[in-house]
């Protein structure tokens, strides 16, 4: 009989967890603040001699139980959904807020997130979607990853549900080794099933103890809600500044010593030769443009095609792109072989580009860059990797806005 004993308790066991499978559901109710609701969900006390049981359970069926019960209304909390708020162009999404406070806010409340204000009573589901600890017990969602704190509400999840889990596991070692210590003989399992109960309390102590340190410490060890990484803004930026300093010509002698085609006079059929006479003969500087430091010249984008228009005779288009792009005309349209502009062909000397952007309080959040058309779908430009001629059609794509037809 003793060896049946195990088989005994384990089927005991089973019937105790599973029995929420098995057991059958209470009266329907509803949460509401209707007080003449007789559905309503109320919290039933029957005492009958010394025992007394409570159930959640409608008015009637309370008064109907033998004896009769005393009934009190549930009144459900106020209802609580997300709440975005914008200012000053930044957007932020509060969770659990109710109408009165976003509303007072200025913010935009959304019922759809609110959670369902009627329950019912429902019977023991297995594996049933997991509540979540944040959201007043709602079941738990996918966590918008691009939402301010998301890590924060992974984290206290994961947290509530590791200390639930360990809970669970520790009973599950204690009941093990219960039987294990009542159901064998030898002396040696008795003291291994001992050794099993208490492995189990020591780990939930452990497990509960480390919570209670850190909460009596300071409760915000536990609130991983304000563990918000800092945004990361990348700017994306390949032709380097351009200085504010006024465009001051080179001495031509200077420029001609170097290699450098630079007459003074010949117009537009000089820009050409002039420009690629550049080549290889330059180094990007915004704070010693328009010098020359040994064999080299200092230029910059906006300097260099001030310096060719200056060697070709021609009046400089501006100090910098902010200047040269001043009401010049939007691009809307590049060819494919990069000889139109907004359906109109392109003279040798045109610019092309984009001039630099600026927020409210006038800090610059983008650079401004200029190329200069050279004929047969191709410009040239001074670039920190130095002066360069490439096809229109491809470079800078997407960037370029800006045209300014000043030449021929």
């Amino acid at each position: 009989m003793r060896k049946y004993i195990l088989y005994i308790l384990i089927v005991v066991a089973t019937i105790g967890i599973l029995s929420p499978v098995i057991k059958a559901t209470a009266a329907t109710c509803t949460a509401t603040t209707d007080t003449t609701d007789t559905n309503a969900c109320g919290i039933c006390t029957v005492t009958n001699g010394r025992n007394q049981s409570t159930v959640n359970d409608i008015v009637a069926d309370c008064r109907a139980s033998v004896p009769p019960g005393s009934w009190v209304q549930i009144i459900p909390p106020t209802p609580t959904a997300t709440c975005t708020i914008t200012t000053g162009g930044n957007t932020e999404v509060y969770t659990n807020q109710t109408q009165a406070a976003c509303n007072t806010a200025g913010g935009v409340w959304n019922s759809a997130t609110s959670p369902a204000n009627s329950q019912t009573s429902q019977p023991y589901v297995f594996l049933s979607q997991l509540p979540d600890p944040n959201n007043n017990g709602a079941p738990l969602v996918n966590i918008d990853v691009s939402s301010a704190g998301a890590l924060g509400n992974y984290l206290n999840i994961i947290l509530k549900l590791a200390i639930g889990i360990a809970a669970v596991l520790a009973m599950v070692m204690i009941v093990m080794g219960g039987i294990q210590y009542m159901t064998s003989d030898f002396i040696s399992s008795k003291e291994e099933g001992k050794k099993r109960i208490l492995n189990a309390i020591f780990g939930l102590l452990i497990a509960l103890g480390a919570w209670l340190i850190l909460y009596t410490i300071n409760p915000d060890l536990l609130n991983t809600n304000t563990l918000i990484p800092s945004p990361t803004t990348l700017q994306y930026t390949n032709v380097g500044d351009e200085s504010s300093a006024p465009f001051t010509a080179i001495n031509q002698t200077s420029l001609q010593s170097l290699g450098i085609t630079c007459n003074g006079s010949t117009g537009n059929a000089a820009l050409v030769a002039s420009a690629k006479s550049f080549e290889g003969k330059s180094t990007y500087s915004q704070t010693a443009r328009n010098t020359v430091s040994g064999s080299t010249v200092n230029i910059d984008c906006s300097s260099f095609v001030d310096q060719v228009y200056n060697c070709a005779g021609l009046n400089p288009p501006g100090n910098n792109t902010s200047q040269i792009f001043s009401g010049a005309e939007t691009v809307t349209n590049i060819s494919t072989d990069g000889t139109t502009v907004n359906g109109r062909t392109l003279l040798v000397g045109d610019l092309i580009g984009w001039a630099p952007t600026f927020d409210s309080q006038g800090n610059k959040t983008a650079q401004g860059h200029v190329v200069m058309y050279i004929g047969n779908g191709q410009v040239i430009d001074a670039t920190p990797s130095g002066v360069n001629e490439r096809s229109l059609s491809s470079s800078y794509k997407g960037r370029i806005t800006s045209i300014k037809r000043i030449a021929g």
